[in-house]
């Protein structure tokens, strides 16, 4: 594989696995995206707001070799409601985004570096494939979420 179709095919997979979260998110109201189902267990709020987080964080284009984040920002508290998550959400992906394109293809497969602390030594790829992991791990419990709201009015 060349650094070039490495480039091209993780941003091809960060936008699928965006495509998809949003997919999942569709109709969602803000009673479904406040809903504990369990004590302690995490909100679909919670878990969009981890998401986007992740992906607005300066900490990825540092890591990534960029002298600065083109657009990040602190995600600060969890969006109140699904219009304000989804807002956040955009703006989170663009900033993501906006450090995926700016990453030369070639150092994708340069170390981190000393601005990783103990990660250093991984390549800037492997940074890359965990914040997708993020969006992928998550949306998946956002789905599941979802799925066990909806089916909470059939239950015995």
């Amino acid at each position: 594989m060349s650094e070039a179709s490495a480039g091209r095919d993780v941003r091809s997979l960060s936008d699928f696995a965006w495509r998809r979260l949003l997919d999942r998110i569709v109709g969602m109201r803000d009673a479904e995206y406040d809903w504990e189902p369990a004590p302690g267990v995490p909100t679909i709020a919670w878990r969009l707001h981890h998401i986007g987080s992740t992906l607005a964080q300066a900490r990825n284009a540092q890591w990534l070799g960029l002298d600065r984040a083109p657009d990040a920002f602190d995600p600060g508290s969890t969006p109140a409601t699904v219009d304000e998550a989804l807002s956040f959400l955009d703006r989170a992906y663009a900033s993501w985004t906006s450090v995926l394109v700016a990453i030369p293809d070639a150092s994708l497969m340069e170390p981190i570096g000393a601005v990783g602390g103990p990660y250093g030594d991984q390549s800037r790829l492997s940074l890359v494939f965990h914040v997708v992991d993020e969006v992928i791990h998550h949306a998946a419990e956002v789905a599941l979420l979802r799925d066990l709201y909806r089916a909470r009015t059939v239950m015995p």
